[in-house]
């Protein structure tokens, strides 16, 4: 277990026995495994004071989202910081928020020539990027492909070194080290810079936070998880459009709901946080299992989504799913409790709107290869999966 995919072989390992909730050791520490959507809402929700962050998990990602970045933090700073950055997500907030994600999105879909092929991923990587500086810290970044570029390679060693069960500790002076130090000071550098042009009074994290000691490493996190998380999804739901071309119909049609519901359905097979982790704060039974301090949970939200008894015909793209009246207690994209995702309705707004001003101009096409993913930080798909958009003859 030397390589980075270690622990996702685990848990697809654990998952295959139909296990609900296992208990390994590896080397001196415990790592309990939940694959049972009840189990992890007492973790999350029900029994939360007996679980604390995952150290060990979150250290390791310090680069990406700052060592105080919101989601670094818990007990009561994390209340604290939660509640001011709430004006983000207001419903005059994302009002104006629509305005801006469209025309960003509107912008680089109609830079696209009429008939070409095209790299999902860093096109979608492109306008979110661009999206989130403007959204989150009031800034117009023209050109912010080398700056993506960098928070994915940056995203990609920090997910390497957090499904290492074994990595060496940042000063110690290794290749990846060096250049996840050098990646992290130039995105922080450019930031920094950056948000000294910052002159509004818009609801952001330059506004808000602007009197933090913390400003830069709330920068970063919401940068992190306002870019990478949805461009990733966005991405898996294109790639899946292609390969389910009727449901472009859909999108076309400006159906939002059932724009939502094929979003839903791709954060389903596709969920950037695939796994959520914590950590025992003292030591109780649980399931049966004797836990102790330190012991590392591991809940596995990629193969929750897939279990038969939550989802139907699990391994298959179904949005329909997603209009009936049940509420899907056990689709958990965004996590659930206290610490879950502040931008899941941003993250909806943004999706339904890109996925409709592309299918709106474009037909996407493909040569039926299956859509290839990456587990680190996040669940993110391969770079350089092409599709084909052919220009709509009946455009709105």
């Amino acid at each position: 277990m030397r390589n980075f995919d270690s622990l996702i072989a685990l848990m697809d390992k654990i998952y295959l026995e139909k296990a609900e909730i296992k208990k390994i050791k590896i080397a001196h520490k415990n790592f309990i495994f939940i694959f049972n959507y009840l189990l992890a809402k007492q973790v999350l929700v029900n029994k939360q004071d007996l679980f604390a962050k995952n150290e060990i998990i979150f250290n390791r990602i310090k680069p990406v989202t700052g060592n105080n970045g919101l989601v670094q933090m818990q007990g009561d700073i994390s209340k604290e910081y939660r509640n001011c950055a709430r004006p983000i997500f207001t419903s005059d907030t994302l009002e104006q928020n629509k305005v801006i994600i469209s025309s960003i999105a509107s912008d680089f879909v109609d830079k696209i020539n009429i008939n070409q092929h095209l790299d999902v991923s860093s096109f979608i990587t492109q306008i979110v990027l661009k999206t989130a500086f403007r959204m989150f810290l009031g800034l117009n970044i023209e050109n912010v492909g080398f700056l993506g570029t960098k928070f994915l390679r940056l995203n990609e060693l920090c997910g390497q070194r957090m499904m290492n069960f074994f990595c060496l500790p940042l000063w110690c002076p290794t290749a990846n080290n060096l250049e996840i130090i050098n990646l992290r000071n130039s995105i922080r550098q450019c930031i920094a810079e950056q948000i000294l042009l910052t002159n509004t009074e818009e609801k952001n994290v330059v506004t808000l936070f602007k009197h933090s000691d913390y400003l830069i490493d709330q920068c970063m996190t919401f940068l992190f998880a306002g870019h990478e998380t949805t461009a990733s999804s966005i991405t898996f739901t294109l790639l899946l459009l292609a390969n389910y071309p009727h449901y472009q119909e859909q999108v076309y049609q400006g159906n939002d709901e059932f724009i939502k519901a094929i979003y839903k359905e791709s954060l389903r097979l596709y969920p950037p946080a695939y796994m959520l982790v914590r950590e025992v704060k003292h030591k109780n039974l649980f399931n049966g299992l004797e836990l102790n301090p330190k012991d590392q949970i591991i809940i596995g939200v990629k193969q929750i989504h897939q279990r038969e008894q939550y989802f139907y015909r699990p391994q298959e793209f179904i949005p329909e799913r997603f209009l009936d009246k049940n509420k899907h207690e056990e689709f958990l994209p965004f996590g659930m409790g206290a610490k879950s995702c502040l931008g899941e309705r941003l993250a909806y707004v943004e999706a339904v709107i890109i996925l409709k001003i592309i299918c709106q101009k474009f037909l996407i096409k493909n040569y039926d290869k299956p859509i290839e993913c990456s587990q680190l930080i996040t669940l993110h798909p391969k770079r350089e999966q092409v599709v084909w958009l052919e220009k709509r003859l009946n455009m709105p």
